[in-house]
């Protein structure tokens, strides 16, 4: 047996200090962490733990004194007590950044056998030697050398970093194999001498030496059994003398680091990226915890990284090692310091919260994440049959469906304020591409999931959730919108910041800065108006890394149902993995893939070298970032009260988050500083357009606009009807108010101000002060069009009051005002942003004048109404017929503020409220739709209904009922007065009997009158509100 004399007295000290990090300093990392995860778990009470602790901790430095006592006698603590064990080398082997499979696992045995002459399952210290020096002068390859090589690693890898240069690599193979070690260097690592690699992470090097061995050992085989045609065994080199001064040199070149400063940092990170594996920096819990502490400390002081303030949270081995409030959530009042319970807007991770709701329907076979939506939501309606029919949940909750966040621009401009509003008028958006065709992120998925956990629950999403997940979970700090934290104290407000200068404070619900959507006044929205804490959000972590459990309190019974949501569905879009690193992830698209989850936004190999989730979140003034490394139970989160300054413009937060997590994974801290520092100078906002401040319309103080001349002006007045998914975009207006041009469009109104020309376009801002917005203006096919996701066409100018004589000369010449601009309206709506606007009332179109040429609606005459009808049906036979109800336009936001006006006349006559019911709204509309199309109106249908057959036809069970019809008023305004300036028609708006209502409006270019309006009154003993 060989000894330790056969070795020179340096590879003596290196054999005992490895064999100690080996035998005892590794176990006894293992079972420190093991301590403090217990108490992570709260398996004792606090005087129990600290007792336990007390008592490891006092035998810990008893022992290490005891160490100290005979280093300093010069003596080695290398007795045989102390022995490699399995757990020592799989611990060892996951630090160096190689955690082994089941498979290799069950192999660290069989390594340990091949060494273990006393075969009692662990290796002494006389066996470890013996096998080095065995190894060391085996040529053949036969002798086991893994633990060989693990060692000579650790001789130069003192720090358990995981990485060692190539020269040491280089020495390591000289030690092996001698003179032939430069052909060795070939095989081994010849790749990464041919890329300029200066060093070898333990992967790598571990590949290499293990496949270069069973080479040898096949080369051998013949020859492996001894007989009589046995031949020597024999490799190109013989054992050669090592130089007497081999150790000191590699020990002075790896102390100096010279190698390591050769190959660049960013080079390291982008090898180390396409490896997908991150080299270790070896600290402790404690010393993870520390160095974040004082990396959040310095950089959160920094008001451009900060903003006015900020939350985080992070969860690590089921223990919530941080979570704490950084700032203020009001800047005007110092004493508003932002804790771990200010509450604050989390914008799209509530989409991971409508995906557990789910879930939890999915375990109790409710339904499945693979039945189409329709099963379950019957009055689901998409323009696209086919998807109407096949989409399924799954297909909603990883953004697959179809659609994209073009129906986001309803939201912004008020249209369609509730989730029931916008599901409704999906039957009438045009899809982005075909279900199952690509990845597209869309709010509106998750709008018709908030719906469908009502149909099959019977409860709001929010109120299930409540129920089924935030209370068990004592998130007592969690609610579904801003509305419902109205009178907290702690409820951060929402701010802008950029260059230095913040903006706000803004109030959640009650200024237009901060709100979700047009006069939407923090109403729910299930696909982002969620409030929550850092404290309940960590909440939120620890249940997805237990997968469905919290300190006892199951949620899901079933761990795969979360490891489904986590799962990736569907590769995401080239913006989306662009995105991706921009925010400070780590990705190699050469064998890896980004998808989307369940309810998630990334799935994939992309964070210092481990799987990866996270899902983000931004309102208007508010942003939230997470981070999820299952693989390392590790869970991430920071909020934010300051768009900086919008929705993923700029990444301080991203950063912060990833390099928090790169502490926590354990990526060397010279790696980390250098990436970080790469990424905030790289996040630059760039000006979207020369002249115009980096920060943004919000930020510049004095724009230069110009003015333009009433002749330029009153060319670009008029109306526009969208030229796709009409039904639900409806129609927009550009009106001449004073000297400026003034753009209306749903709930919102704002100036247009001028710019500049650039090449062949005008350039105008939209000038909605919670949200200004550039414009651009073309001449294109001698149409005025206004595009704002979709395109507007104009068909319809209306003759402008004024004083102007040159204006005035204009109108009475014979001159066609029939030119045409592009308005391009560049706007991100991630998630959401609008405001409180109160509509501003629509212009009445005068009556036409014949003859006069500049108008290309002169042949339109002046609105109609027609005759008003009142039925008492208490004791009337129903009479039924056959009729085509579907709309041709939907329910836009006309009908509510149809309902608003007709219900602000009742209530001013001391009347009870109508509510809206929507079957009486299908017969109105079909009406309108049937006037429209068929050029005509009547209370009698081009098919010969009635009122009263068309509202039976609709299935309203009625005892009285009403209609009131009227043609080319051309908003809710002007035809609610014409109505209620007439008896008949005012009779019916303000009679004491009706209690339900439905409209129905349309437009039709080609018809006489364009503007066809229809209200139905009803009154029913079994008919409800809807």
């Amino acid at each position: 047996m060989s000894s330790a004399t056969d070795t020179t007295v340096e590879e003596q000290v290196q054999l005992r200090r490895v064999f100690r990090l080996l035998a005892f300093d590794t176990p006894l990392r293992r079972l420190e962490h093991k301590i403090e995860r217990q108490a992570s778990r709260r398996l004792y009470s606090l005087n129990e733990q600290d007792a336990k602790r007390g008592h490891y901790m006092k035998e810990k430095m008893k022992y290490l004194a005891t160490l100290q006592d005979e280093v300093n006698l010069g003596r080695e603590l290398v007795s045989s007590k102390y022995q490699i064990d399995t757990k020592a080398l799989l611990t060892i082997y996951e630090q160096l950044g190689y955690p082994l499979s089941s498979q290799e696992k069950s192999r660290l045995e069989e390594v340990i056998w091949q060494i273990n002459d006393k075969l009692d399952g662990a290796i002494c210290f006389d066996e470890f030697v013996s096998s080095y020096v065995r190894s060391r002068n085996d040529r053949s390859g036969l002798e086991p050398s893994e633990i060989f090589f693990l060692t000579c690693f650790l001789m130069f890898d003192k720090e358990c970093c995981g990485r060692i240069s190539l020269d040491d690599a280089m020495g390591i193979l000289y030690l092996k194999y001698g003179e032939a070690m430069e052909r060795e260097m070939e095989i081994h690592f010849g790749k990464l001498l041919d890329e300029g690699a200066h060093f070898v992470s333990f992967l790598e090097f571990h590949e290499a030496t293990i496949r270069r061995l069973g080479e040898l050992i096949d080369q051998q085989a013949p020859f492996a059994r001894p007989n009589k045609f046995c031949k020597k065994l024999t490799v190109e080199a013989d054992p050669s003398p090592l130089s007497p001064n081999l150790f000191d040199e590699w020990r002075t070149g790896y102390r100096a680091r010279d190698i390591l400063r050769e190959e660049p940092l960013e080079d390291q990170i982008a090898r180390y990226t396409r490896a997908g594996r991150f080299p270790k920096g070896g600290r402790s819990l404690q010393e993870k915890i520390d160095e974040t502490n004082a990396f959040l400390e310095r950089e959160l002081a920094i008001d451009q990284q900060r903003g006015v303030g900020v939350s985080g949270a992070i969860v690590y081995q089921d223990q919530v090692v941080l979570s704490k409030g950084y700032g203020l959530s009001k800047s005007d009042d110092p004493s508003s310091k932002v804790t771990s319970s200010t509450m604050f807007q989390i914008g799209s991770v509530s989409k991971t919260f409508i995906s557990f709701g789910i879930a939890i329907l999915v375990e109790e076979g409710k339904l499945a994440w693979n039945d189409p939506v329709k099963k379950h939501y019957p009055s689901f309606r998409l323009y696209d049959k086919y998807a109407e029919e096949y989409a399924t949940i799954g297909d909603l909750c990883a953004m697959n469906s179809g659609l994209n966040d073009l129906p986001d621009v309803g939201r912004f401009f008020g249209l369609y304020p509730t989730d029931e509003d916008l599901a409704t008028a999906l039957a009438f958006i045009e899809p982005a591409h075909s279900l199952r065709g690509g990845h597209d992120y869309a709010n509106a998925n998750f709008e018709i999931l908030g719906q469908l956990v009502k149909e099959v629950t019977g409860q709001p999403w929010d109120v299930f959730l409540k129920e089924r997940i935030w209370e068990p979970l004592a998130m007592t700090r969690t609610f579904p919108s801003a509305f419902d934290t109205q009178g907290d104290n702690d409820t951060s407000y929402g701010h802008f910041e950029c260059g230095g200068e913040v903006f706000g404070p803004y109030d959640l619900v009650n200024d237009p800065e901060a709100q979700l959507a047009g006069e939407g006044q923090g109403q729910k929205i299930a696909s982002g108006s969620t409030l929550s804490t850092s404290d309940d959000l960590a909440t939120l972590l620890r249940l997805i890394l237990n997968k469905g459990t919290v300190d006892g309190v199951t949620i899901l019974k079933d761990p795969t149902s979360v490891t489904t949501m986590i799962t990736g569905k569907y590769a995401v879009n080239k913006e989306f993995v662009d995105e991706f690193l921009l925010e400070g992830h780590q990705f190699y698209p050469d064998g890896n893939t980004l998808a989307s989850g369940y309810g998630f936004d990334y799935v994939g190999n992309g964070q210092w070298g481990h799987a990866y989730v996270d899902k983000s979140g931004d309102t208007a003034v508010h942003v939230t970032r997470t981070g999820i490394a299952p693989d390392a139970q590790l869970g991430v989160m920071f909020m934010s009260n300051t768009q900086t300054p919008e929705g993923h413009a700029s990444y301080p937060l991203d950063h912060i988050r990833s390099y928090v997590m790169g502490v926590f994974l354990d990526v060397p801290k010279d790696i980390l500083d250098f990436a970080y520092r790469e990424w905030r100078k790289n996040d630059q906002l760039v000006p979207i357009m020369e002249g115009v401040p980096a920060c943004g319309l919000r930020f510049w103080k004095d724009p230069p606009y110009r003015q333009l001349s009433p002749v330029a002006r009153a060319k670009m007045v008029g109306k526009y009807v969208a030229q796709s998914s009409t039904g639900y975009f409806g129609y927009l207006e550009v009106r001449e108010e004073e000297e400026d041009l003034v753009l209306h469009y749903g709930a919102l109104s704002a100036p247009l101000k001028y710019y500049t020309d650039e090449d062949s376009k005008r350039v105008f801002a939209w000038d909605y002060k919670p949200a200004p917005l550039f414009i651009d203006a073309t001449k294109r096919d001698g149409k005025f069009q206004l595009e704002i996701g979709v395109v507007f066409r104009q068909v319809r100018a209306v003759r402008i009051a004024t004083t102007s004589p040159s204006l005035r000369s204009l109108q009475s010449g014979r001159v066609m005002w029939n030119l045409s601009f592009l308005l391009v309206l560049v706007v991100t709506l991630l998630n959401y942003s609008a405001a409180e606007v109160k509509l501003v009332a629509s212009v009445s179109i005068p009556t036409p004048i014949i003859g006069d040429a500049i108008f290309e609606d002169l042949e339109t005459p002046a609105p109609i109404i027609g005759d008003a009808i009142f039925e008492d049906l208490e004791n009337a036979t129903n009479i039924s017929i056959p009729r085509h109800l579907q709309a041709a336009y939907p329910p836009n936001s006309f009908q509510q503020e149809m309902l608003n006006a007709v219900n602000r006349e009742r209530a001013a006559n001391g009347l009870s409220a109508l509510c809206m019911n929507y079957k009486l709204q299908n017969a109105a509309q079909g009406h309108s739709n049937d006037m429209a199309q068929n050029n005509y109106m009547s209370h009698t249908g081009s098919d010969g209904s009635t009122m009263s057959q068309r509202i039976q036809a609709a299935g309203y069970d009625r005892t009285a009922s009403g209609e009131n019809v009227a043609a080319g008023h051309t908003s809710v305004e002007e035809v609610m007065t014409a109505w209620m300036n007439s008896p008949r028609h005012r009779d019916n708006i303000l009679r004491k009997k009706f209690t339900m209502f439905g409209c129905g409006y349309a437009y039709s270019e080609s018809s006489t009158y364009k503007h066809y309006w229809t209200q139905n009154f009803g009154r029913s003993n079994t008919e409800k509100c809807s």
